[in-house]
């Protein structure tokens, strides 16, 4: 939980997840119209007025390799800088591994920050893996990364689907069967020379 008091021209969280398009493109209610003066940067220090009053509230939770979750939500009094996340994940059970993320950026209000959409300023993304073999494992991936659209010289989510196969190994993967042997000693001890 933090309380956060700032100035207008400041923004917490400023190198966010979506940080690598919104440096060239920072569009809060996701309309781009003067692309020239839209970089996060000249939107944010040209911002002026009072301070700024927010906060941040995070939570996660995890049963050892069966599930786990997370949520976590970052608002404030007057800029449209709301964000929501949610995250759920399968880390092991069996073969198989899932997880899912929901990033909601930007949002003008608190109350928005919860709407679920995927307009241009929201992340989401699902991933699946499936262990073949101790060597080969199949991942499933969805998401929603950025591009140029067609019609535009500006970036816009797109719906993606990827399928693909790795080939690896663990070093260390923790099981018993790569733990060193204990040693043992046989015999009585007056039957074992001291050297």
């Amino acid at each position: 939980i933090e309380y956060r008091n700032y100035d207008a021209n400041y923004l917490p969280s400023y190198f966010d997840p979506l940080y690598e398009i919104q440096r060239v493109q920072y569009a809060p209610n996701g309309n781009i119209t003067d692309l020239a003066n839209a970089t996060k940067a000249q939107q944010i220090f040209s911002r002026t007025g009072g301070r700024i009053h927010g906060g941040y509230l995070e939570g996660n939770w995890r049963y050892g390799d069966y599930v786990a979750l997370a949520a976590g939500i970052e608002f404030n009094s007057r800029t449209p800088d709301n964000h929501f996340f949610i995250h759920f994940e399968l880390p092991k059970v069996g073969q198989f591994q899932f997880a899912t993320t929901y990033q909601r950026r930007n949002a003008t209000s608190l109350g928005q920050a919860f709407e679920f959409n995927l307009n241009n300023n929201n992340i989401w993304i699902v991933q699946s893996r499936y262990l073949l073999s101790r060597f080969i494992a199949t991942n499933l991936s969805v998401m929603t990364p950025f591009g140029f659209s067609s019609d535009s010289s500006v970036f816009r989510n797109t719906l993606q689907v990827n399928l693909s196969v790795d080939i690896g190994f663990a070093f260390l993967d923790g099981t018993a069967a790569n733990q060193p042997k204990p040693t043992t000693q046989t015999g009585s001890p007056a039957s074992r020379s001291e050297n």
